[in-house]
């Protein structure tokens, strides 16, 4: 799947001057239309944000499986819950929806949606999900 989204957005990626590059494998049993919706609305997020190098990395975790959405953008401060609440937005442009709809799919899947600042600037957020939904 995250091949398939940088294969996807990886022109569009390309036209904002920023690299997309994908690592990792993952599994988990899911809706991947909404997983997938989920992914691309990080993606938009960190090439918005004025990254010029984003990586798409799934893998494994104890619990389950993850994908990352981890760019080197302006990254944010604060607190972070404030960007899952609907209507919030940085953008000039933006509708505070995203990241509002990607965590209730994360959360209908058993799974969450976490964003981290990175220390050397930009962000990483992360899909964590179960090995089996109920």
């Amino acid at each position: 799947m995250i091949d398939a989204t940088a294969q996807l957005h990886g022109p569009f990626a390309a036209a904002q001057g920023v690299t997309l590059s994908t690592a990792g494998e993952a599994h988990a049993r899911v809706d991947v239309r909404k997983i997938t919706q989920v992914v691309v609305n990080m993606l938009l997020n960190a090439i918005e944000a004025g990254a010029t190098a984003v990586e798409l990395k799934a893998g494994a975790t104890a619990d389950g499986s993850f994908i990352a959405v981890v760019d080197d953008g302006r990254g944010f401060e604060g607190d972070v819950a404030r960007f899952f609440t609907s209507g919030t937005t940085t953008k000039d442009t933006g509708s505070g929806l995203g990241l509002a709809i990607s965590a209730a799919l994360a959360e209908q899947h058993g799974g969450h949606l976490t964003l981290t600042a990175r220390p050397q600037g930009g962000c990483e957020a992360r899909l964590t999900l179960p090995r089996e939904i109920a």
